[in-house]
């Protein structure tokens, strides 16, 4: 029996050892391997690459090509800088790869025009965890491919003003993701837009919980990792420079669903070129969103809905949403169209907005297949489209009237997250019936 046991423990023994000596090989890291380009260049499926704590510099693009289940993950206090000139795709690209994980990186660029991080259309279940990019002249997120999530990072002062005209650098870009999901994340201050989904058959994207805002640009200047490669960027500082917290557009072929839920946006006025028309949101082309438990404030307009552009139909929901201190509050924009409008609003709260909903008449008329009910005005007048008869108004605790199945179906609570009855609920986002 002793001999059984001792030669099960030296088996154990054996084993363990074995264990550990694969997990020992499946590790690589930066610096100790070499520089985070060709470190992460060099990796093979199933290995971990790991960016010590401490700057690094990455000369060119860091390319993971046709690669599965890869983690690079960054020690806390580590940072990458992306030394590559203009021209080069990214810091860090993707392409056929699958099951990569991105946790905890922090890419800081030199406002050159190249992407923090290019997701290709051929990448699936890619996760960004954690990360930050800050500081580039292109879009910071590019991504593209189907299943991938992007959780708790951070796209900031991405800036691209070129001879001191700004060009778009976007915060998350796509053009062709499938199934996307963003939360948590916060994008800011950058020369484009918080988010955009651009003209592609991008589909099924969710954006959950996250901040996007715009500020004014302070004094910033590239990094002394930089040895002097790089000129200071001539940037509008004191003046803000985002167009939108999220733009949509899409082809004419297919249908992008896009589902907000407690996205929070504010600061957008666009002061650094005053002839542009800065918005919260600008929802057209051929989409379908639906916004729950949103809220905006402080911005030029709050939502820009184009009804018709390019002649493709835009479709909203916008349910239990708060729209603050944005001049115009909700601006339907609508080209001339056999087709009515499909955009309905319910329990949404508009507060000192002048002009709380500007509609632009449709030849098929607003209501044919468009709803207003219970929502609440605060600091101005109803709208013409905003009828009493339908549970709107403008004093606070009114009550309203029986909700739609697809308005109580989005909003059965509040934004306090008190429960709404199906009959009788109190106009408005944040009210609720005595």
């Amino acid at each position: 029996m002793a001999l059984r046991r001792s030669l099960a423990g030296g088996w154990i023994l054996v084993l363990a050892l074995f264990v550990s000596g694969r997990e020992a090989v499946a590790q690589k890291y930066v610096p100790d391997h070499g520089t985070f380009d060709k470190v992460v260049s060099g990796a093979a499926s199933g290995e971990t690459v790991i960016v010590r704590s401490g700057n690094h510099i990455s000369s060119t693009t860091a390319s993971l090509v046709g690669k599965t289940d890869v983690v690079i993950r960054g020690e806390v206090g580590s940072t990458i800088y992306a030394a590559a000139p203009t021209g080069t795709s990214a810091a860090l690209r993707l392409t056929q790869c699958t099951r990569i994980k991105l946790d905890g990186l922090t890419f800081e660029g030199a406002f050159q025009s190249i992407r923090g991080v290019k997701i290709e259309p051929d990448c699936s279940f890619v996760a960004l965890t954690g990360c930050e990019f800050r500081y580039f002249g292109h879009h910071a997120i590019d991504i593209d491919g189907s299943d991938n999530s992007i959780t708790d990072c951070r796209s900031h002062h991405n800036l691209a003003f070129p001879e001191g005209v700004r060009v778009d650098a976007h915060g998350i870009v796509t053009l062709a993701a499938q199934r996307l999901a963003i939360k948590r994340c916060k994008s800011y201050c950058n020369s484009g837009d918080s988010f955009q989904a651009d003209r592609g058959n991008w589909n099924n994207i969710t954006i959950d919980d996250c901040d996007f805002w715009d500020e004014p640009i302070p004094n910033l200047t590239v990094s002394s990792q930089f040895a002097g490669k790089f000129p200071n960027p001539v940037l509008p500082v004191g003046k803000t420079s985002s167009e939108n917290a999220i733009d949509t557009k899409h082809l004419t072929t297919s249908t992008g669903v896009l589902t907000l839920r407690d996205v929070r946006m504010y600061g957008f006025t666009m002061n650094a070129d005053t002839a542009f028309n800065a918005s919260a949101l600008v929802l057209k082309e051929k989409v379908q969103v639906t916004a729950l438990r949103c809220i905006v404030k402080d911005s030029e307009i709050g939502w820009r809905v184009r009804g018709w552009s390019n002649t493709m139909q835009c479709k909203l929901d916008m349910v239990n949403c708060w729209t603050e201190n944005c001049p115009t509050g909700f601006r339907l924009e609508d080209a001339p169209n056999t087709a009515a409008q499909q955009i309905r609003l319910a329990h949404n709260t508009f507060k000192n907005c002048s002009d709380p909903a500007v509609m632009a008449p449709s030849s098929s008329g607003f209501y044919k297949n468009s709803t207003v009910v219970n929502c609440l005005v605060q600091g101005s007048a109803l709208p013409l489209q905003f009828t009493k008869t339908l549970g709107n108004t403008n004093v606070p605790g009114a009550k309203g009237i029986s909700v739609p199945s697809w308005a109580y179906t989005y909003a059965a609570t509040d934004l306090l997250l008190k429960p709404r009855p199906r009959t009788a609920p109190t106009a408005g986002a944040l009210q609720t019936y005595p």
